[in-house]
Formats: structure tokens, sequence, C-alpha cells
């Protein structure tokens, strides 16, 4: 640093600008992307309230709903809710026709979780396992989800076999890991 320099009057005052407007814009941005808040817009108080069966009618309005997080949230807390939220079942159906994929995912996890539309939800399934666009741990949940849908995805077999050379494996960096 030159010593003959003298310091600036108007730098911390740039500074001072600068923070204060960060401070006003932060908040807002993690408030509009972050993924805990979309019961909120709901009018829910919890993600607990939105996953109590009186909160059925209000989760299937929210499957319309704008954002795609409130989308998925909504269709996430009808599965959460489990077989008592059958009533939803038409609703995640039309759900599976999102233009969001994770959106899509969570409503055909929904209803395997519900017990409803196996026929319909499983290709969504198949076609999230195959998207590169979705984390390989998120494919790999869905291939377990699968398989945990039992008889119901037995069609998803001939699909799976064909995206074993194609799906990366999720790993820790091992060389050695096994494939799909």
């Amino acid at each position: 640093m030159d010593k003959n320099r003298k310091p600036s009057k108007t730098r911390p005052a740039r500074y001072r600008i600068i923070v204060a407007a960060a401070l006003l814009v932060i908040p807002a941005i993690l408030y509009s992307c972050g993924p805990s808040v979309w019961y909120k817009e709901l009018g829910f108080r919890s993600r607990a309230q939105a996953t109590s069966p009186s909160a059925i009618p209000v989760l299937v309005k929210g499957l319309s709903h704008e954002r795609s997080g409130v989308r998925s949230g909504a269709a996430r807390a009808l599965g959460d809710i489990g077989p008592e939220a059958a009533p939803a079942a038409p609703a995640l159906v039309e759900a599976l026709g999102d233009n969001d994929d994770s959106a899509r995912v969570d409503a055909a996890e929904a209803l395997l979780k519900i017990g409803q539309e196996y026929d319909k939800a499983v290709p969504v399934l198949v076609a999230g396992v195959g998207n590169e666009i979705l984390w390989d741990k998120s494919r790999l949940e869905l291939i377990d989800l699968l398989g945990r849908a039992g008889p119901g995805a037995k069609g998803a077999i001939p699909q799976l076999v064909k995206l074993i050379d194609t799906c990366r494996p999720y790993s820790r960096g091992a060389r050695d890991d096994p494939p799909l």
C-alpha cells in the first residue's frame, strides 16, 4: 500500500450502501428459493400441519400452484399422508403431466405411497430414473421406490434393464463400484 495515499472518505459509504442492499435482497432471494417454505405458501404453520389428513383439500389445490416447489411439496405431503390421501389420486394423476421434472416425479411417488394408479405412476418414475437432470442419488431412490412398489411395478423391468448401461451409479469416488 502506498504510504502517501490518503484514505478515501467515500469508500466506507459505498460499502455501507452495498451491505444495506445485500441485507435487503438476500432474505428475499432465500425465501423465494427455499424448499422449506412451500407449506407456508399454502397457509400451514408447519410441515407437520401440512401432512395431516385434514390438509388434503388444501394440498390438492397446492398441486396447481404457480411455483414448482410448492407443487412438489404438496405432492410429497400427500404421499406422506399415505392411503388416507386416496381421494387426492385424480389430482396427482393430473400432476403427472407437470412441466417440472421434480413435481412430476413427486406426484408419481405420492401415488405409489398412497397405493393408487400404479399403471400411471410407474412410467413417470422410470422416466425419472432415465432423466440425467435429476441427481444420481435421486435415481437410486426412484429405483428403490419402484422395487418397493412390488408387483405393481413389474412393467418397469424391461425399461430398467435398458437403463443399466446408461445410468451412472451413485459413487463416493471409488473406481471399483459395481454398476447399477
